[in-house]
């Protein structure tokens, strides 16, 4: 399980917090999903799309999720 990869579900506040926890449990979190591109990335994270996109790329392959999201509402509605 620990090869496998993973895509971050919301990449701000909550989601560093997730993906830090991740890669210290040397889980192998390679791509994020959100909104938009975002400037800020600080763990170098490759974009695959928004995952309520049509075109998100992330549902064509045998990804992992890691839920990102801080906002319970958002949480929900995901």
């Amino acid at each position: 399980m620990l090869d496998k990869e993973i895509i971050l579900v919301g990449y701000s506040g909550h989601g560093y917090v997730v993906a830090e926890a991740a890669m210290s449990c040397n889980m192998n979190i390679k791509y994020y999903s959100d909104l938009n591109k975002l400037n800020n990335n600080p763990y170098k994270l490759e974009y695959l799309g928004f995952e309520k996109s049509p075109s998100f790329k992330g549902w064509k392959e045998k990804y992992s999720f890691a839920l990102g999201l801080g906002d319970n509402k958002l949480r929900i509605e995901t």
